[in-house]
């Protein structure tokens, strides 16, 4: 039997008035709130001015350019710029060796917000193992393509 969610009366307006539903991250974060359609939350971060628009229209947030330079709070203490160069990594062997990666690795998923607390955006991407970055001119190393999971801290102020 699932047990409903009761969630404080204000986090449940704020999922209402941006259309927002529940799912568990299996990590960490716990349970988050994020749009149904999760193609709305898949990013390249190559611009930074359209991925802070689409994240403050989706969450109801009001993030601006320094959001981006947060360090995460996982293993990796990562920010956003550094996922970014991540990703940008990525594209760049995969022009190489295209046969090496699936059509997702250099896609960034911004799932959701940790509820009820939302004090957490939980951010899902791909790295390249630093073995591959150090010892690239090893033409028996294949590249290997991590997933990494960052919790970006997101204070009170955040939320209009």
């Amino acid at each position: 039997m699932k047990k409903d969610l009761i969630l404080p009366r204000k986090v449940s307006e704020w999922m209402n008035r941006f259309n927002l539903h529940s799912r568990d991250s299996w990590t960490e974060a716990g349970i988050i709130a994020g749009p149904k359609d999760i193609s709305k939350t898949l990013f390249t971060l190559g611009n930074r001015a359209e991925t802070l628009s689409t994240l403050n229209s989706i969450y109801g947030l009001n993030l601006n350019e320094s959001f981006f330079e947060v360090k995460g709070s996982s293993l990796y203490h990562k920010s956003l710029i550094d996922i970014e160069h991540d990703r940008v990594n990525i594209v760049k062997v995969k022009s190489i060796l295209p046969e090496e990666f699936n059509l997702e690795n250099d896609i960034v998923y911004i799932g959701g917000i940790s509820i009820p607390d939302r004090s957490i955006l939980y951010v899902e991407y791909s790295f390249l193992d630093r073995a591959l970055l150090e010892n690239y001119l090893k033409q028996d190393y294949r590249p290997n393509v991590l997933a990494g999971v960052e919790f970006i801290p997101l204070s009170k102020e955040s939320f209009v």
